[in-house]
């Protein structure tokens, strides 16, 4: 028991130094260290430092994404744009026997010279008179600097907009729609066309068409035939385009119906048909799908996505409200008689015509003699649509996006030649 006290005595006396000598006792926060206010700061500017690096890489990479992602669609939107129009107009004035121009030049005889009637074209084929043609004569474009009807003169159709028979004219479904740039015409028959039955004479009035194939039996391939869609029947001497009078929905057409009644008055390829060479040893008559096609710059609502009409100034609608109504490749078709967009965010369109041995081309006002028009070279201003400049400019280069608003849009230039000739495998 002595024992036991004096150890205790000895560790209290140990402690009561120990806690004299200034060391910390248990549970004491004496022995822990702190951060300054100095530390503090430097951390977190060097955390804001980090913050920002990551933020700027981000929005670097966010604006690289949208440069390549506009530069990727205006490159699709271009390339199919020049496709599209390469399609619609490699066959511009083909009759399928020659090309027309080459038929004109050398063989040069009155008789010989391969045009075809166009009463079809006009918004009131009931009154054709004079038979209108067209041919080698017959402009492919336009130099357009006023979206009204005048600069459209030579397109089929006749009379004033206003009137509502004229409404699906070339002329002024065209002049109603016109937002800027070149405008660009082809007209011609597309496919390889099928030999038809000859008609007796007491018949040609109301007698339907019939098609055969090149074995001379009855047709039974589609051949791309459409009620209520042009066709073009030829001999290689004498041609005439008449509207297919079969209902629309009767696909596919094998027998072409071409007697159309409109106000009592038929009208039909009676006078055609009696003129037509059915003799074995002569180019014997076939009849093929026909479309004059119109390609212009037009104005869509991309909210919408139809294309804008002409009245009370919506077509400036591109111009003041640049963000819902964009540009677009159009194309006007005879056949189908209204405007579809094609190609979206196609700004300009600049067309250069050149003969045999030109290498610089003509603008369409300066063409002096279009029988002797070779090839066509179009231009295209393009966009992706997007703004993702850091500035706002021009988008014009060299003479197209001329007088066009300046903004942050990337544009790119596409460029195509278009050779005119004749689609027959002869030639």
């Amino acid at each position: 028991m002595v024992a036991y006290v004096r150890t205790h005595t000895a560790r209290s006396e140990r402690l009561a130094h120990v806690v004299e000598a200034g060391a910390p006792g248990p549970g004491s926060r004496l022995g822990q260290g702190g951060v300054t206010l100095i530390e503090l700061m430097v951390a977190l500017a060097l955390g804001l430092f980090l913050v920002g690096g990551i933020i700027q890489v981000l929005g670097s990479n966010q604006t690289s994404y949208r440069l390549t992602e506009v530069t990727a669609r205006s490159q699709e939107n271009g390339r199919y744009a020049l496709r599209v129009l390469a399609r619609q107009f490699r066959q511009n004035r083909s009759t399928a026997c020659r090309d027309i121009a080459l038929e004109a030049a050398t063989e040069g005889g009155p008789g010989l010279r391969q045009v075809v009637k166009s009463c079809a074209l006009l918004a009131n084929p009931i009154n054709c008179t004079g038979d209108p043609l067209i041919g080698p004569e017959t402009p492919l474009g336009y130099t357009v600097s006023t979206p009204a009807q005048n600069s459209l003169t030579s397109l089929p159709g006749t009379g004033a907009c206003a009137q509502a028979a004229q409404t699906s004219t070339a002329r002024c479904a065209v002049a109603q729609r016109w937002l800027r740039g070149d405008v660009l015409v082809s007209w011609g028959v597309s496919g390889e066309g099928l030999y038809i039955v000859k008609p007796l004479p007491g018949d040609l009035p109301t007698r339907d068409i019939t098609l055969l194939d090149a074995s001379g039996s009855v047709a039974i391939e589609d051949a791309d035939f459409r009620g209520g869609h042009l066709a073009m029947i030829s001999d290689c001497g004498s041609s005439d385009i008449f509207t297919i009078s079969n209902p629309a929905a009767d696909n596919p057409l094998r027998v072409l119906g071409h007697a159309v009644e409109r106000s009592g008055v038929t009208i039909n390829t009676g006078n055609s048909l009696s003129a037509l060479n059915f003799n074995a040893a002569s180019p014997r008559p076939r009849v093929f799908p026909f479309d004059l096609v119109v390609g212009f710059i037009c104005c869509v609502d991309q909210h919408t996505g139809g294309v804008q009409p002409d009245g009370d100034g919506v077509v400036a609608n591109c111009t003041s409200d640049p963000t819902r109504y964009r540009p677009a490749l159009c194309v006007w078709s005879a056949s189908g008689g209204s405007t579809q967009a094609l190609a979206p965010d196609v700004a300009d369109l600049s067309v250069r015509y050149h003969v045999r041995s030109d290498t610089t081309g003509s603008t369409a006002a300066a063409v002096a003699d279009w029988r002797l028009i070779t090839s066509a070279q179009v231009t295209l201003l393009v966009t992706g649509g997007d703004e993702v400049k850091q500035s706002k400019e021009s988008p014009q280069d060299g003479n197209l996006g001329v007088g066009m608003p300046q903004d942050r849009r990337l544009y790119h230039v596409f460029e195509t030649t278009v050779a005119i000739r004749s689609r027959d495998p002869n030639q």
